[in-house]
This record gives C-alpha cells, structure tokens and sequence, in this order.
C-alpha cells in the first residue's frame, strides 16, 4: 500500500445554496391537530393542562422542552 492518502477535494456545488431546513420522513402521519400541538411546543406556548395527556406524553417522549 504505497499509494499516497490525498484529502478529498469536494467538487464545488453547482446548484444554489439550499438554506432551508432539511425535510425529516416521518415514519407515522400526524393530524392536523397533533401538528398544531407540536408546534405550540416547540414554541414553547403549550403548558400541560393544555394538551391533552396522551398527545402530551407523545410530545414529551420525543424529546425535552429547551430552556429559553
């Protein structure tokens, strides 16, 4: 194995920069009102006396509310 290790040199993209989010496959559907619970937590507009325990819980096991 002689063969020189070179980096890699990444081919410049041709296409404009893409800013926006990555897309994320889902692997279930949600309905519209699970979506609009999700984002008022992510928001972090949502307490939990205002969702309902089960889509609580559901939200919750996906991850911790950030500190603001």
């Amino acid at each position: 194995m002689s063969e020189s290790r070179q980096p890699k040199v990444e081919s410049p993209n041709p296409s404009p920069v893409d800013n926006s989010p990555p897309t994320i496959e889902a692997d279930n559907e949600l309905t519209d009102s699970q979506c609009e619970t999700l984002v008022a937590y992510l928001d972090g507009e949502l307490d939990e006396s205002m969702a309902s325990r089960n889509s609580w819980q559901q939200v919750r096991a996906r991850g911790k509310r950030p500190n603001r």
